[in-house]
């Protein structure tokens, strides 16, 4: 009887962790497939108008493009932090900055892949570490 009971309970164990590895491995291919696809509508719209485009405005784009890419590196290596992020006096002058190019970009198509991105986090993770974040830690641009 107790060794049923030893077995059986393993065997709970074991199902619980099998489980909760497939979910998260399904979790996390559907938030690189979803960053992937934004990148993809990023670099798309960034062909379309290059010769529109100054210098400074080109470089909004591939901050934000290098941000996609470090936010879906980090998530084949393991998730992110489930925990808010303290910003520090020069973390909010990066994020500040940036937000200063994205307004002068005035683009609406770069705006919208910014709040997928922040909304994808958000719903995903729980988290309130917005992609602004991440972009504005990833870049030397």
């Amino acid at each position: 009887m107790n060794a049923e009971l030893i077995i059986g309970t393993a065997f709970l164990f074991v199902g619980h962790f099998t489980y909760k590895q497939v979910y998260v491995k399904t979790k996390r291919l559907s938030i690189q497939r979803h960053l992937f696809a934004l990148q993809c509508s990023l670099r798309d719209e960034l062909v379309q108008q290059e010769e529109n485009l100054e210098e400074e405005e080109i470089k909004t784009f591939l901050m934000v493009d290098n941000g996609l890419n470090r936010t879906y590196q980090t998530l084949s290596s393991s998730m992110l932090a489930r925990h808010p992020l303290k910003a520090s006096h020069s973390d909010s002058n990066r994020k500040s900055h940036f937000l200063k190019r994205l307004e002068q970009t005035r683009s609406p198509q770069l705006t919208s892949i910014i709040q997928k991105a922040d909304e994808l986090l958000r719903q995903e993770f729980n988290v309130d570490t917005p992609f602004t974040r991440i972009i504005v830690d990833s870049n030397e641009y």
